[in-house]
């Protein structure tokens, strides 16, 4: 026990300045978010506790598996690149690191929940809605921060095997399914459903958002049972992340360093021709930045991504492209294509700026991701048989590249993703519902290649996305020359 006490002291410390350290900051934003969007559109309409707390739909059948996968494997990243902070040096046991890093990171998530849940007491106060429902709102705290544990030890144990992007799959893949599923009669056989399901009698709904009305079954489900299963698998998947073999092909600790062995890149063979003259040529930021590109799977998710667009318009016709394009290809191609860009290169920004400026770097990246981009945009727009659609997705596709891009490099990969799932989810929101036939559009930028692609939106999504896309060009450029400084 004191050893593992021992361990979670650690744990804290290797978590300062993460992701895990903001997780109470992040659930306040997102319960913020929430609270303005019944203020601003529902209040006129819904004015009771149950249309408020209705707005926590978002969190529980859309986003809580994806931002609780994302952080998990964020922390096995960090654990993977730092060896465990030196701890793997120490007299302790993996498991023991495993377990405490789950057992911080579950902690974490019960503030996180907290603070999306509770600030929720504050606003319809405020608002004059009468005495809070305190006892159904901790209820609700307890049952998201359960429905999370299962997530929590899954994603540990995918992070390890498939890294980050394939865990975040995973998770939007579970995220969807049981949010479909969580009304089903086989529930109880369906782990993803749980923690949707535990939830939907609490907030009054259905799963798809609609307020249930008196006698809907919704209403009589017993929150509990779910609730507790979602507990025990998720003890009984932390212990399996904790106590699970090493993945093979790992490079254990002190494995490249033991006596008598000379690291490769090391070797006296490598080092003979080094004292030679180097030949300087003179600076190509295009041609480099190409190189760099076409080794990442960027150019090659184009090709699916197109294909996608021609299955919907043969299924849905121009209407299912205007949807997919706007609310689905926009936001994710320009998160996607970020991430790969600041994790492809980030090694190499101290030796490419010694070449040449940060702006011009960026300058080389920026025409060939626009390039990329405009063959999907081009298809897109002939599709959907609108030109308002390729243009605001034009720009409101290089406005959200620039901002991701700014993120990922000046604050790292965990919060450009997190944004960016919030902000999708958000999207679809306010511009892929009813609510984008008012004023409310504007609270979802990530889906103005869909909601503001009419003639009379377009002159202002234009010009304000692409004021967006210099000041994120700006911020991206200051952000790789303080990166490769650094």
């Amino acid at each position: 026990m004191s050893q593992l006490l021992r361990a979670l002291a650690a744990e804290r410390l290797r978590s300062r300045r993460t992701v895990i350290a903001r997780l109470g900051l992040a659930g306040l934003v997102i319960c913020t978010l929430q609270g303005a969007g019944w203020w601003l559109v529902s209040v006129r309409d819904a004015t009771g506790w149950d249309q408020l707390l209705a707005w926590q739909v978002i969190y529980v059948t859309a986003l809580a598996a994806p931002l609780v996968a994302l952080v998990a494997a964020l922390a096995v990243r960090r654990d993977r690149a730092a060896r465990f902070g030196a701890t793997s040096w120490r007299p302790v046991q993996r498991p023991t690191l495993r377990l405490a890093r789950a057992l911080w990171i579950a902690g974490q998530l019960l503030v996180f929940n907290l603070a999306i849940t509770l600030p929720v007491l504050v606003i319809g106060s405020v608002a004059g809605l009468g005495a809070p429902p305190v006892d159904r709102i901790l209820w609700l705290v307890m049952i998201s921060w359960s429905g999370a544990l299962p997530v929590l030890g899954l994603a540990l144990l995918a992070a390890e095997r498939i890294g980050l992007f394939g865990t975040l799959g995973l998770a939007v893949v579970w995220q969807i399914a049981g949010t479909v599923l969580s009304e089903s009669g086989a529930w109880f056989a369906q782990p993803w459903t749980w923690a949707v399901r535990a939830a939907l009698p609490v907030l009054g709904i259905h799963a798809n958002g609609v307020a249930a009305q008196s006698g809907d079954l919704v209403l009589g489900l017993a929150s509990w049972p779910p609730a507790l299963l979602a507990a025990i698998a998720g003890i009984a998947l932390i212990a399996a992340a904790a106590f699970a073999p090493e993945p093979r092909g790992r490079i254990r600790p002190g494995a490249a360093t033991r006596p008598g062995v000379t690291p490769p890149e090391l070797a006296p063979s490598e080092l003979a021709g080094a004292a030679g003259s180097v030949r300087r040529g003179h600076p190509a930021p295009v041609a480099a930045a190409w190189v760099s590109l076409r080794r990442t799977a960027l150019v090659w998710a184009l090709v699916p991504a197109g294909a996608g667009l021609v299955a919907v318009y043969l299924l849905w016709q121009d209407a299912g492209v205007r949807g997919a394009f706007g609310l689905l290809v926009v936001p994710v191609a320009a998160a996607t294509a970020s991430w790969l860009v600041v994790a492809g290169q980030a090694d190499a920004l101290r030796v490419v700026l010694t070449r040449c400026s940060a702006t011009a770097w960026c300058g080389a990246i920026a025409v060939l991701l626009v390039l990329c981009w405009l063959p999907l945009v081009a298809a897109a727009g002939v599709l959907s048989a609108r030109p308002g659609v390729a243009l605001a997705g034009l720009v409101v596709g290089i406005a959200g590249l620039f901002a991701n891009l700014w993120l990922g490099t000046r604050f790292g990969p965990g919060v450009a993703i997190g944004i960016s799932v919030v902000g999708v989810v958000f999207g679809l929101l306010f511009g892929g519902s009813t609510l984008a036939e008012g004023w409310a559009w504007l609270l979802g930028p990530a889906a103005w290649a869909y909601s503001g692609a009419t003639p009379e939106r377009l002159a202002v999504v234009v010009p304000v996305a692409l004021a967006a896309a210099a000041a994120g060009f700006w911020l991206w450029a200051r952000a790789v020359r303080t990166a490769a400084a650094s």
